[in-house]
């Protein structure tokens, strides 16, 4: 008996199988995606017709912590250079 034909058949029907699969599984992904952009959109109409609301106000520590870092950006002179000092053999003195 001759084992080619019939593996050949049988590998033929399997990827048949295997793309009517992927088929399947493509339009169950796009229906998700596109019932997950219509609640996104949903959502986002809903937040810019109804606001925001009531924002948390802004912690006093993470204001003086912004402060500082807007200081620190717009001076000229920066942070001071470090110099390390090695000697020739490439060790730390």
């Amino acid at each position: 008996m001759d084992w080619i034909p019939i593996l050949t058949g049988l590998l033929l029907v399997h990827g048949f199988i295997m793309i009517w699969c992927f088929t399947i599984m493509n339009n169950r992904v796009q229906l998700a995606l596109f019932d997950l952009d219509r609640k996104i959109a949903g959502a986002i109409k809903a937040i810019l017709d109804e606001g925001i609301g009531q924002m948390e106000p802004i912690n006093p520590l993470q204001s003086v912590l912004a402060q500082l870092l807007m200081k620190n950006q717009n001076d000229p002179g920066g942070a001071p250079q470090i110099e390390i000092i090695r000697d020739d053999e490439g060790k730390f003195r």
